[in-house]
């Protein structure tokens, strides 16, 4: 229990509480408080990380519960903005699509008696470009709905989402020999490394 209550995990915790007032003020209208939470709730992201590292507070439950906050806030921000900006129902489509392949290969690899790796770095920049352009288009919003101007046209947001789509494709790829090396006995979820396979290690 001592591992649950720390720091990064309630912070965490705050970015799960945060989501649905971020989606609520965004389709209300609320554009600049809806852009202020989720500013928020990045901030916090980054936070829980460096706390965790620092001070040594990482564990078990953090490895859970913070790329479960990601993924939801993700999912449900990007849901929000689907009611202004269409175009991002292709994202919305990609995130789903990888998310529950990799909840299925996380079940399994729960049955077997193991768990999945830690976050890998197509992961980590398929989040953050998820959060800026979430962020930009949410400034738009404001911006146009204060000055009576489009900013943002759909060509602007389809080359947003093909990046994010990209992104996260390559974040699946980097994880899918990761996950077939766990099956196999070749990836030590411990070190984060291959273990008897020479193509993926550095000596």
């Amino acid at each position: 229990m001592k591992n649950i209550f720390t720091i990064p995990n309630m912070l965490s915790t705050f970015r799960l509480c945060l989501i649905p007032f971020i989606t609520t003020t965004y389709t209300q209208g609320a554009f600049t408080v809806a852009t202020l939470l989720l500013v928020v709730s990045g901030l916090t992201d980054m936070l829980d990380g460096m706390i965790a590292r620092r001070f040594g507070q990482i564990s078990e439950f953090g490895k859970f519960i913070d790329p479960l906050a990601d993924k939801l806030t993700m999912a449900s921000v990007v849901f929000a903005l689907l009611l202004h900006h269409p175009p991002l129902w292709v994202t919305l489509s990609v995130l789903v699509a990888k998310e529950l392949l990799t909840l299925v290969g996380a079940y399994v690899l729960y049955k077997k008696g193991t768990r999945p790796s830690e976050s890998k770095l197509f992961g980590k920049l398929s989040t953050f470009f998820l959060y800026v352009i979430l962020f930009l288009i949410m400034v738009a919003d404001i911006l146009e709905e204060r000055l009576d101007v489009i900013l943002l046209y759909d060509w602007v947001i389809w080359g947003m989402v093909a990046i994010s789509c990209l992104l996260m494709i390559l974040a699946f790829c980097q994880y899918l020999p990761i996950f077939i090396g766990i099956i196999k006995g070749t990836y030590n979820v411990e070190t984060e490394q291959f273990e008897g396979d020479s193509k993926h290690n550095d000596t």
